[in-house]
């Protein structure tokens, strides 16, 4: 039932928020929904000014540009490549802050399933502030996601429009601008994974608070066993890295070395 909940939540976005207000009779509540929705209607806002920003200038650009230079020039491909590790980003930062909303909305719910006569109404009203402030967080996110993919795409196109730029070793200036999006995309995808990783144990955590107490003695062993093994591959894994990074290392002393050895030689004649 509570993940129905969950999803119906993410589901319904700012608008779970707008409905909730007639259900909350505290004028201080009703004041701190009002915040949370207008952050989302600048943000969005925000998104839409960038969006119409980038159309215009691109428009411009085309409509004033006189070269004849071909879409997938070196310098536009540079471009474009920094563009796709932004977008990377920016996509990463929306998944990320669902991960981080759904671990939230989770405990909230957790939180007013258990909550006890006395206290019902304190805690349910804490709980929909923090569910309408999560939902409110991804809406943000996706906001800036956009306006950022909107700017990223704006230096592409009038890349496009500008005349070919005489860039020294361009395959090689390619090649790093390629490394260095790998990075970042792959950065964002590792971020993702840890950022939903953090949710599920939050969900996890939360959701077995009440239960860990009565677990039998042999559940209790499996659990010590699970965490056991879980230590030793976390330290294979950062054997693992230390392996990897002291490999990468020894190649970048040698080309470090083969720069050294052609200015040496080079000097001497």
């Amino acid at each position: 039932m509570k993940y129905f909940i969950l999803l119906l939540l993410l589901g319904s976005t700012i608008a779970l928020a707008e409905q909730t207000e007639g259900n909350i009779s505290k004028e201080g509540f009703s004041a701190y929904l009002n915040r949370t929705v207008n952050s989302v209607d600048e943000a969005r806002k925000d998104a839409l000014k960038a969006l119409d920003k980038m159309v215009a200038k691109v428009d411009l650009a085309r409509k004033t540009s006189l070269n004849d230079k071909k879409d997938n020039s070196i310098s536009t491909q540079i471009v474009e490549t920094h563009a796709i590790g932004e977008i990377a980003k920016n996509t990463a930062d929306v998944e990320i802050a669902k991960a981080k909303a759904i671990s939230k909305i989770s405990q909230a719910v957790d939180n007013m399933d258990s909550a006890s006569d006395a206290n019902r109404a304190t805690v349910e009203n804490a709980s929909l502030a923090i569910i309408i402030d999560a939902v409110a967080s991804v809406e943000i996110a996706k906001a800036k996601a956009s306006k950022g993919i909107a700017e990223a795409t704006q230096r592409v196109e009038i890349s496009k429009t500008m005349p070919e730029k005489n860039i020294e070793h361009e395959e090689e200036t390619l090649s790093i601008a390629k490394n260095v999006a790998a990075v970042q995309i792959a950065n964002s995808v590792a971020d993702v994974e840890v950022a939903k990783t953090n949710s599920l144990v939050e969900i996890a955590r939360s959701s077995m608070q009440n239960v860990l107490p009565t677990l039998s003695e042999e559940d209790k062993i499996k659990l010590e066993e699970i965490k056991a093994k879980a230590t030793a591959n976390i330290s294979s894994y950062l054997t693992q890295i230390e392996v990897l990074k002291a490999e990468v290392l020894a190649k970048i002393a040698k080309e470090v070395a083969k720069v050294e050895i052609a200015e040496t030689t080079l000097s001497k004649k």
